[in-house]
Protein backbone atom coordinates (compact mmCIF):
# COMPACT_ATOMS: atom_id res chain seq x y z
CA UNK A 1 0.00 0.00 0.00
CA UNK A 2 0.76 3.43 -0.55
CA UNK A 3 2.64 5.19 2.64
CA UNK A 4 -0.41 7.08 3.59
CA UNK A 5 1.13 9.99 5.36
CA UNK A 6 4.37 10.98 3.29
CA UNK A 7 4.30 14.34 3.03
CA UNK A 8 7.61 16.70 2.34
CA UNK A 9 8.72 19.25 5.42
CA UNK A 10 6.79 21.89 4.67
CA UNK A 11 3.25 19.66 4.81
CA UNK A 12 3.10 19.77 1.41
CA UNK A 13 1.93 16.57 -1.24
CA UNK A 14 4.53 14.55 -2.92
CA UNK A 15 3.49 14.60 -6.20
CA UNK A 16 0.44 14.03 -8.61
CA UNK A 17 0.27 10.27 -8.86
CA UNK A 18 1.20 9.70 -4.88
CA UNK A 19 -2.11 11.76 -4.42
CA UNK A 20 -4.10 10.55 -6.70
CA UNK A 21 -2.79 6.56 -5.96
CA UNK A 22 -3.29 7.99 -1.76
CA UNK A 23 -6.92 8.85 -2.56
CA UNK A 24 -7.84 5.70 -4.37
CA UNK A 25 -5.92 2.72 -2.76
CA UNK A 26 -8.13 0.38 -1.00
CA UNK A 27 -7.02 -2.55 1.23
CA UNK A 28 -7.81 -5.91 -0.46
CA UNK A 29 -8.58 -4.86 -3.87
CA UNK A 30 -5.74 -5.23 -6.70
CA UNK A 31 -7.39 -4.57 -9.35
CA UNK A 32 -9.14 -1.13 -8.04
CA UNK A 33 -5.28 -1.06 -6.42
CA UNK A 34 -3.98 -1.64 -10.40
CA UNK A 35 -6.41 0.81 -11.82
CA UNK A 36 -5.06 3.67 -9.61
CA UNK A 37 -2.09 3.45 -9.92
CA UNK A 38 -2.57 3.39 -13.89
CA UNK A 39 -4.34 6.31 -13.52
CA UNK A 40 -1.99 8.11 -11.04
CA UNK A 41 1.02 7.38 -14.00
CA UNK A 42 -1.05 8.33 -16.72
CA UNK A 43 -1.91 11.86 -15.08
CA UNK A 44 1.10 12.82 -13.39
CA UNK A 45 2.49 12.08 -17.30
CA UNK A 46 0.12 14.63 -19.01
CA UNK A 47 0.78 17.34 -16.04
CA UNK A 48 4.15 16.98 -17.32
CA UNK A 49 3.62 17.46 -20.57
CA UNK A 50 2.05 21.04 -19.82
CA UNK A 51 4.13 21.94 -16.92
CA UNK A 52 7.35 22.56 -18.78
CA UNK A 53 4.97 24.88 -21.47
CA UNK A 54 4.50 26.74 -18.21
CA UNK A 55 8.09 26.55 -17.16
CA UNK A 56 9.10 27.83 -20.64
CA UNK A 57 6.13 30.66 -20.46
CA UNK A 58 7.10 32.11 -16.81
CA UNK A 59 11.02 31.07 -16.46
CA UNK A 60 10.07 29.15 -13.15
CA UNK A 61 9.66 25.65 -12.59
CA UNK A 62 7.36 25.18 -9.82
CA UNK A 63 8.64 21.45 -9.18
CA UNK A 64 12.03 23.10 -7.57
CA UNK A 65 10.76 26.42 -5.96
CA UNK A 66 14.01 26.41 -4.09
CA UNK A 67 16.46 26.01 -6.77
CA UNK A 68 18.69 29.23 -7.64
CA UNK A 69 17.97 31.34 -10.13
CA UNK A 70 20.43 29.86 -12.52
CA UNK A 71 18.88 26.30 -12.63
CA UNK A 72 15.66 27.67 -13.29
CA UNK A 73 16.82 30.12 -16.24
CA UNK A 74 18.80 26.53 -17.90
CA UNK A 75 15.20 24.74 -17.42
CA UNK A 76 13.43 27.52 -18.65
CA UNK A 77 15.52 27.25 -21.82
CA UNK A 78 15.00 23.79 -22.32
CA UNK A 79 11.50 23.46 -21.76
CA UNK A 80 11.46 26.87 -24.75
CA UNK A 81 13.49 24.05 -27.05
CA UNK A 82 11.35 21.31 -26.17
CA UNK A 83 8.24 23.35 -26.51
CA UNK A 84 9.86 24.86 -29.96
CA UNK A 85 10.61 20.95 -31.10
CA UNK A 86 7.01 19.76 -30.48
CA UNK A 87 5.70 22.84 -32.42
CA UNK A 88 7.47 21.66 -35.30
CA UNK A 89 6.54 18.09 -35.07
CA UNK A 90 3.43 19.18 -34.57
CA UNK A 91 3.40 21.48 -37.45
CA UNK A 92 4.93 19.18 -39.79
CA UNK A 93 3.54 16.13 -38.86
CA UNK A 94 0.13 16.50 -36.74
CA UNK A 95 -0.33 15.96 -33.16
CA UNK A 96 -0.15 11.75 -33.39
CA UNK A 97 3.52 11.60 -33.05
CA UNK A 98 3.25 13.17 -29.73
CA UNK A 99 0.31 11.74 -28.49
CA UNK A 100 2.58 8.36 -29.18
CA UNK A 101 5.09 9.59 -27.29
CA UNK A 102 3.09 10.16 -24.36
CA UNK A 103 1.56 6.29 -24.48
CA UNK A 104 4.83 4.85 -24.80
CA UNK A 105 6.34 7.20 -22.13
CA UNK A 106 3.48 5.70 -19.88
CA UNK A 107 3.20 2.36 -21.12
CA UNK A 108 6.49 0.77 -19.51
CA UNK A 109 5.68 1.83 -16.30
CA UNK A 110 2.33 0.31 -16.30
CA UNK A 111 0.70 -3.04 -14.78
CA UNK A 112 0.24 -4.62 -18.81
CA UNK A 113 3.57 -3.78 -19.40
CA UNK A 114 6.12 -6.99 -18.61
CA UNK A 115 8.77 -3.69 -17.98
CA UNK A 116 6.43 -2.61 -15.06
CA UNK A 117 8.08 -5.20 -12.82
CA UNK A 118 11.50 -3.42 -13.52
CA UNK A 119 10.11 0.50 -12.55
CA UNK A 120 8.37 -1.10 -9.38
CA UNK A 121 12.03 -2.99 -8.30
CA UNK A 122 14.16 -0.50 -8.83
CA UNK A 123 11.76 2.89 -7.56
CA UNK A 124 11.15 0.48 -4.20
CA UNK A 125 9.19 1.75 -1.30
CA UNK A 126 9.46 3.18 2.11
CA UNK A 127 9.48 -0.29 3.95
CA UNK A 128 11.94 -1.92 0.87
CA UNK A 129 13.98 0.97 -0.55
CA UNK A 130 15.74 -0.42 -4.11
CA UNK A 131 18.37 -2.70 -4.19
CA UNK A 132 19.46 -2.83 -7.94
CA UNK A 133 20.61 0.05 -10.31
CA UNK A 134 19.08 3.26 -8.75
CA UNK A 135 21.30 2.12 -5.28
CA UNK A 136 25.53 2.27 -5.30
CA UNK A 137 27.22 -0.49 -4.62
CA UNK A 138 26.65 -4.18 -5.38
CA UNK A 139 23.57 -5.58 -6.90
CA UNK A 140 20.86 -6.62 -4.60
CA UNK A 141 22.24 -4.05 -2.16
CA UNK A 142 24.87 -7.17 -0.20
Amino acid sequence: PPPLDRVLPEGRPVNVAFNIFKGLWREGSPLRNMAAYSLSMLLERLVLVFSDKITALTGFSGFFPNKPRSFHRAASNHARLCFLFQGLVVFFFGWKPLLFLYLAECAWALPIHPSCAMFVTNHGSFEHPPKGSLEPGPLGGG
